[in-house]
Order: structure tokens, then C-alpha cells, then sequence
């Protein structure tokens, strides 16, 4: 079954994650980013999303970031 071709699928999203830095001020980094979102009563990281590609940065101040909505490589 591994090797039977699936002509149907493709890649909607990939979520790639890491750790950057040991912290990360998120104040600074939504005053100074165009486009960088910071509401922590609604979520505890700033969200940067860029058009081209499109995908969205969620970057905490534990220093790790997820980036989701990637279609390819």
C-alpha cells in the first residue's frame, strides 16, 4: 500500500517549529514589525503574517516560533 500512487493528494500546510533565542520581547518585536500583531489577552504570541508567501509567524517570548500555512518548500 505504501508504494500505490494517490493522484488526489497534495500539500495544503506545513507547520514547521523551533527554538530562536532563549527569550524573545514581543513588545519590541510588534512596535518595530510592520504587520506584527500583539494581543495577549487573546493569545499569548505575536502573529506575523507576510503575503508573499503566504503564511503566518507565531513567535512567543519562550523564543520558540511556528510557522503555518506554508505550501511548499
Amino acid at each position: 500500500m505504501a508504494d500505490q500512487q494517490y493522484d488526489s493528494l497534495k500539500i495544503e500546510n506545513i507547520v514547521a517549529s523551533g527554538v530562536i533565542a532563549d527569550s524573545i520581547d514581543l513588545l519590541a518585536i510588534a512596535e518595530h514589525i510592520e504587520g506584527c500583531e500583539l494581543n495577549t489577552k487573546r493569545f499569548p504570541g505575536a502573529v506575523y503574517r507576510i503575503k508573499d508567501p503566504k503564511m503566518a509567524s507565531l513567535i512567543f517570548s519562550s523564543g520558540k516560533v511556528v510557522l503555518t500555512g506554508i505550501k511548499n518548500e
